[in-house]
């Protein structure tokens, strides 16, 4: 393990550690965070283990000089079980340490990863800005109608998002107007299906509940989603799905 700084602390909103402990624990098992360029940033990636989807999350306002890990299930219960709205997380050489003034829960530190995990560099040609909650509940009403797989349609000339899905019971798709914006592209349309299960990746975090969601996608490249609203940065990345 690197050097670890003796008993680092650092406070959290809970709303914040739902998010990471949530949406990690909804793609892999174990999470470790990393070395964010020159700085010290609470920061995040990790890929599910079929490769298909990568998370990218940094806490800008949080520094963080040791390096550990965790298994994602486990956190995610332990913030649960907090009813205050800020959480101490204290790093030791074997344990984290979560508590408030009425509670503590300590759960093991796994270390240091030593592999990181690439960002792809893409350009995109399209991108649709909607709220949140209404994409969520576009993917959410798909699921409930047996989808598993989802179309993202565009048009440059009109601006308009379509959504659809299709299978042996039938089809369905919903139109958004106006909220899609096409860059330096030669092709008019864009059709991509991606699996519907990991788009839902950060439908139930409260931290980004009310915010856009920016959604950005090119032919046979990943879909991109980030919040930019959010004062830290998220990134999810989800490859297209091939025939």
């Amino acid at each position: 393990m690197s050097e670890l700084i003796q008993n680092e602390k650092i406070q959290f909103e809970k709303t914040d550690l739902e998010l990471l402990s949530k949406s990690a624990a909804f793609m892999v098992d174990d999470l470790y965070n990393f070395e964010n360029g020159n700085n010290c940033n609470f920061s995040f990636k990790t890929m599910d283990a079929s490769h298909v989807c990568l998370l990218d999350l940094q806490f800008r306002q949080i520094e963080v000089l040791s390096k550990f890990g965790f298994q994602a299930d486990q956190l995610k219960e332990a913030v649960k079980s907090f009813d205050n709205d800020l959480i101490d997380l204290e790093i030791t050489d074997d344990k984290l340490i979560l508590s408030d003034a009425n509670q503590r829960i300590e759960i093991k530190n796994l270390g240091e990863f030593s592999n990181d995990t690439p960002l792809p560099k893409l350009d995109y040609t399209s991108n649709t800005i909607m709220k949140i909650k209404e994409f969520y509940k576009v993917l959410r009403d798909f699921k409930k109608l047996g989808c598993d797989f989802i179309t993202l349609e565009s048009n440059e000339y009109n601006h308009n998002m379509k959504f659809s899905s299709k299978n042996d019971d039938g089809s369905q798709y919903r139109y958004f107007e106006n909220v899609t914006n096409c860059i330096g592209s030669n092709e008019s349309n864009y059709s991509i299906e991606y699996a519907l299960g990991f788009m839902r990746v950060l439908a139930t975090n409260k931290a980004i509940k009310n915010l856009d969601v920016k959604i950005e996608y090119s032919s046979q490249k990943p879909l991109k989603l980030s919040i930019p609203g959010y004062k830290d940065k998220i990134n999810f990345y989800l490859a297209p799905r091939v025939e």
